[in-house]
């Protein structure tokens, strides 16, 4: 190969003579493409499938607002925390049902109790709440009446339910 048949060679390239390296573009748009309704499924399928991924339920979300509003200090005082203060923590909408609780988990004794209808009004009689009521609880100190300087175990349990 002499000297010329090399500069032709190198003048091809460099002046468009030739398409090395470049593709089709409808090619690269369907490559592209695949790309993405892969990544889409892939993102699908693992949101299914890892938990903590959803999200909060009505239920836990309620038990927290409820904790805010009666146990602003750590703990549940029976003679001065109302749970009727925290009936404001109740979604729009939906039913609660509040209890606290103390003693054993398989017989508990009801220390305050409240029921709050969708409409926001203060019931005494409790509604049986249905299958799919959402329900949380958690642990908190409680300061019982007859025993003021101690700290109990007890529980804050909340059920929520549509109309």
């Amino acid at each position: 190969m002499d000297r010329t048949d090399r500069e032709a060679i190198l003048e091809s390239g460099s002046r468009g003579g030739t398409s090395r390296g470049q593709t089709e573009p409808l090619a690269a748009l369907a490559a592209v493409l695949a790309v993405g309704i892969g990544l889409t499924l892939y993102a699908g399928v693992a949101t299914e499938q890892y938990p903590g991924t959803d999200d909060r339920s009505v239920a836990a979300v309620t038990l927290e607002r409820v904790w805010d509003d009666v146990g602003s200090d750590g703990l549940f005082d029976e003679r001065t925390d109302d749970l009727e203060a925290a009936s404001q923590a109740r979604p729009d909408g939906y039913n609660v049902y509040l209890e606290v609780t103390t003693g054993d988990v398989d017989d508990p004794e009801t220390v305050a109790e409240l029921f709050v209808d969708a409409d926001g009004t203060v019931r005494q009689e409790t509604p049986d709440p249905p299958a799919d009521a959402g329900s949380a609880s958690r642990s908190i100190g409680l300061q019982r009446t007859d025993t003021p300087g101690d700290v109990n175990a007890g529980t804050l349990r909340v059920e929520v339910w549509s109309r």
